[in-house]
């Protein structure tokens, strides 16, 4: 049907109105329960993942997934008693991507998680422990939120900024520190090597007694790692030794849990980082595996 208004001196427009032809009252569509279940982590899959029917019950966990295409939802209020996690090899941005719920969360593994920014630490009181290297970090302001924080692993992330020492300063529970691989280490050390940069964190940090996994108080003897100094040393350019960091950075370690022996349950004191427990690829002191989700 179609009217139209008779034009006037006033009113030169006109109105069309034509009947709908179809479904006058469509009805929305109805997603699959089973989908809903995929793009979430919801307590069956949380029951799945950690082997527990009593989620209460889960203390560790050991994910990979990428959020990007499944979110976590607030799945730390589905395990309320969960203190350690570990999510290495997973892309997970942004640390508010873990939701507000993980309250009991001590320790955070996210090495090679391709995270950014750590918006979202403020949730997370109760951490001591975060490991975090091989990421693209730039920004350590929020750390300032974590007041019994004990151990932060940083290595080769994107810290080019000498003044970011200055918010680890206000960690004053920070014990062990872990900075080599990022660009302001090669600004601190200057003509004088690590001996400079070395004495310049201690300085900025009072709190510490580790810094890159070597005591702040034995003579500042090199860790067994080969590190940004000693590469250089050994007549490595810079720009080349941030080549490789880049692609340890996107090269994910896959070690087979059956040749692995299974690390001791009770973690080492915050005062000394055992190495290996901050970079075991999937054999960790966790109690499950890793899953792709």
């Amino acid at each position: 049907r179609k009217h139209r208004m008779a034009k006037s001196p006033l009113h030169s427009a006109s109105v069309h109105i034509t009947e709908y032809v179809g479904v006058p009252n469509p009805q929305p569509l109805v997603r699959d329960d089973k989908q809903v279940a995929r793009d979430y982590l919801s307590p069956s899959k949380l029951k799945e993942l950690s082997g527990c029917n009593a989620l209460t019950q889960v203390h560790r966990l050991e994910l990979q997934l990428d959020t990007a295409e499944s979110s976590l939802g607030n799945f730390g209020l589905y395990v309320p008693n969960l203190t350690e996690l570990k999510l290495e090899d997973s892309v997970v941005p942004c640390i508010r991507d873990l939701g507000t719920g993980l309250h009991a969360l001590k320790v955070l593994w996210m090495p090679r998680c391709k995270l950014c920014e750590l918006d979202g630490l403020a949730a997370l009181q109760n951490l001591q422990e975060l490991y975090v290297a091989f990421n693209e970090i730039h920004d350590l302001s929020l750390v300032t939120m974590l007041s019994h924080l004990q151990v932060l692993d940083l290595e080769s992330n994107n810290l080019d900024e000498v003044d970011q020492l200055g918010y680890l300063a206000l960690c004053q529970n920070l014990r062990s520190l872990t900075l080599e691989g990022n660009p302001l280490c090669t600004q601190l050390a200057g003509e004088g090597g690590e001996e400079s940069y070395r004495s310049y964190v201690k300085k900025a940090v009072p709190s510490l007694t580790h810094l890159d996994d070597v005591s702040v108080t034995t003579g500042d003897v090199l860790s067994s790692k080969s590190s940004l100094f000693s590469l250089s040393n050994a007549g490595m350019d810079t720009r080349d030794w941030h080549a490789v960091q880049g692609a340890i950075k996107c090269t994910p370690i896959r070690v087979d849990q059956r040749n692995t022996s299974p690390h001791e349950d009770t973690p080492p004191s915050p005062g000394h980082v055992d190495r290996e427990r901050r970079h075991d690829g999937d054999s960790s002191d966790l109690t499950h595996g890793a899953q792709v989700i």
